[in-house]
């Protein structure tokens, strides 16, 4: 029995040991082994706890047949609080390996409550909405520019823009999943079926010289080319996509201030763009807006345009190109695998 009970105690996997293991295992992508908060429930001193997990008021103790389920079928009881849907499968053979390493973890030291996440990314992102905005109104920009100059103005403009972006994306990471509405199974596979056009929109627009670009004014006198003829505002659409392709498999009140923010943004700024290029340009502006549409295909379906593929041209490939990079190494970059499980 003692040698039994030595060759076990030999076996068990120390604290560190069972680090590396879940770090190997790619486990340390979304949870973490010291307590704090992160995509998924931390693990540490995770064993032996009572769990309350979503579908009604329901309490599980996290014993060796609930993690082995957990790693195997992570939406079977997902604890409440974080999202379902984004942790993948694995077999029973790394069940064997990363349940014994979960076991061995100590419990984690206590820690303060912590920084209100929500609050700051609610602000956050109502700060990156509204600069936006507020500084490209003719009014604010030209009398700044007046007094500080357009070098300046520009610092003015970028540095809080900026900075509240960074403020969204680091509150984004840190605020705990806070159910709004729960999710069809089948968004899950919105963001695999729209982010193509998103990466496509996003390259052309960029890559295209447009008069609703800031200092792209003289492309007015050649008229809608490439992905123009399909919408005005490529590069905004294809950032709208991609925030409600995100927001809506997510349903959690995080996701809906970070992607809601990007996604008000990129529609009001582009119905302001149109706003104030007709103000400046006038009979210019109108005959350029009459020749394409805000809203991507209406133009082509109304006669007014015809789709002009050679003008995209090797935007077209070399878009879906950076989706597939993308999409194979999502989970490296974010943390969560984007494929259904």
């Amino acid at each position: 029995m003692i040698a039994v009970l030595i060759a076990a105690a030999m076996a068990a996997p120390t604290p560190d040991d069972a680090a590396d293991v879940l770090a190997a295992r790619g486990c340390l992508a979304c949870h973490t082994v010291d307590g704090t908060s992160s995509v998924g429930p931390t693990l540490a001193g995770v064993a032996g706890t009572e769990r309350v997990v979503v579908g009604g008021p329901q309490s599980v103790t996290a014993d060796e047949a609930y993690l082995r389920e957990s790693v195997t079928d992570p939406d079977a009881r997902v604890v409440s609080g974080y999202a379902p849907g984004l942790m993948p499968r694995f077999d029973q053979a790394t069940a064997d390996e990363v349940v014994p390493a979960i076991l061995a973890l100590p419990p984690a030291a206590p820690t303060g409550s912590g920084p209100p996440w929500m609050v700051i990314l609610a602000l956050c992102s109502s700060a990156f909405v509204g600069l936006h905005l507020f500084l490209t109104i003719p009014r604010v920009r030209d009398r700044v520019m007046a007094r500080v100059g357009s070098t300046l103005l520009q610092v003015l403009y970028s540095v809080p823009i900026g900075l509240s972006m960074g403020g969204m994306i680091w509150s984004w990471s840190e605020a705990p999943y806070v159910q709004l509405w729960a999710p069809a199974p089948w968004t899950r596979w919105v963001p695999l079926l729209v982010m193509p056009v998103a990466f496509v929109l996003l390259l052309a627009g960029y890559t295209t010289k447009s008069p609703t670009q800031t200092g792209q004014e003289s492309a007015l006198s050649t008229g809608p080319v490439g992905i123009q003829t399909i919408t005005r505002h490529p590069a905004n659409w294809g950032i709208a996509l991609w925030a409600a392709a995100h927001m809506f498999p997510n349903g959690d009140t995080a996701a809906a201030l970070f992607f809601g923010g990007f996604l008000s943004l990129c529609i009001v700024g582009s119905l302001h763009i149109d706003q104030r290029r007709r103000a400046a340009h006038g009979p210019h502006w109108e005959a350029f807006a009459a020749r394409t549409s805000f809203v991507p295909f209406v133009a082509i379906m109304q006669g007014r345009a015809r789709l002009d593929m050679k003008g995209i041209g090797w935007r077209l490939p070399v878009g879906l190109a950076l989706y597939l990079a993308v999409l194979f190494g999502h989970v490296h970059l974010m943390g969560a695998s984007p494929f259904p499980s």
